[in-house]
Order: structure tokens, then C-alpha cells, then sequence
């Protein structure tokens, strides 16, 4: 998939990315495309993170207030620490460095930190996800076991052949 959005509820997009993991879900980030505020949850959330040049951009989460409603300090400050503690949880499930909470949470809601190429292998947002990396070598491996045995070699002449027809094609 692709997506472009500028932001919204960090619990959706929370949920959002808990189902794209769940249905091991891709997303590209194309050249065109702006993914700021909560997208980047959703985008920690895919098991494949394509990220050519588009924007990606951070800020800290805000509570949501409402109109003539007073709202005490201790309120406030418990209630920022219970999102910032879910938001850490969240990364840490998605194979995503929790730093990226504490850099999101260091640039004022009114402003955008957009992320380099640097900063997003860094944090884990690029690329295969580890966790499905093992999946797809567990699934190949049992793959060539199967094929192996169904054309009767056992696993090391297998991958002989199998190096062996990769280098062939690739001289055509």
C-alpha cells in the first residue's frame, strides 16, 4: 500500500499498524507523498517499509482538549505519560527504536521534523521488518526442503543446482 496523510489519532494509527502487521502488510512512501505526525505509526506498523524519497515527518502527540473544559496540571501529566509509555510499547512490538518516541516528543506539535534516509534506517523504518525476515527464511527454507526431496537430492546438491541455474540465467 501506499499512503499520504497528514496525521491523526495516534491510538488509530496505533491500531492501524497492529493490522497491517497482523496482515503483513507493505507500504511505499513514493516520491510524491507526505506521511507526517501519527503516519509514521502506521508506517512502523508494515513488515515492508519502502521508502524512496517522500517525506516522512515527526512531532510530538498532543492530547485532545476540549472547548470550556478546565483541565488540571496532574491530569495533564498523567495523561501524557500513559501516551508516551503506550507510544514506547507500540515501537518496541513493531521492532522500532523507542528513540524515535523520545525525537518525535522533542519537536513542538506545531512544527514537522521530516526524517532522512539516515534516520529512518535508524530507527527501523526502512526496509524488511526482522521479525518478517525470519518469517520469509523459515518459509524459503522449508520451501527448498520440500523441493529437494521431491526431485530426490538431498539439500546439498539442491543448492548446488540451485546456485548453479541462478548463475546460468543471470549470463543471459
Amino acid at each position: 500500500l501506499s499512503i499520504n496523510s497528514r496525521g491523526g489519532s495516534i491510538n488509530t494509527a496505533m491500531t492501524i499498524g497492529r493490522m497491517f502487521r497482523t496482515e503483513r502488510v507493505g507500504i511505499t512512501v513514493d516520491p510524491k507523498g507526505l506521511r507526517v505526525s501519527a503516519c509514521v505509526l502506521i508506517l512502523a506498523g508494515a513488515v515492508d517499509r519502502i521508502v524512496t524519497s517522500g517525506k516522512v515527518g515527526i512531532h510530538r502527540p498532543y492530547l485532545k482538549t476540549m472547548p470550556r473544559r478546565s483541565y488540571q496540571k496532574k491530569a495533564v501529566r498523567e495523561s501524557f505519560r500513559m501516551m508516551l509509555q503506550e507510544l514506547r510499547a507500540y515501537l518496541r512490538e513493531m521492532n522500532v527504536s523507542v528513540k524515535l518516541a523520545d525525537d518525535m516528543v522533542a519537536v513542538a506539535p506545531e512544527r514537522i521534523r521530516f526524517l532522512t534516509h539516515d534516520d529512518l534506517n535508524n530507527y527501523g523504518l526502512s526496509g524488511i521488518d526482522p521479525a518478517e525476515q525470519q518469517i520469509r527464511v523459515i518459509g524459503s527454507e522449508n520451501r527448498d526442503i520440500e523441493e529437494a526431496g521431491r526431485l530426490g537430492l538431498d539439500r546439498r546438491e539442491y543448492t548446488r543446482r540451485k546456485a548453479l541455474g541462478i548463475e546460468l540465467c543471470s549470463l543471459m
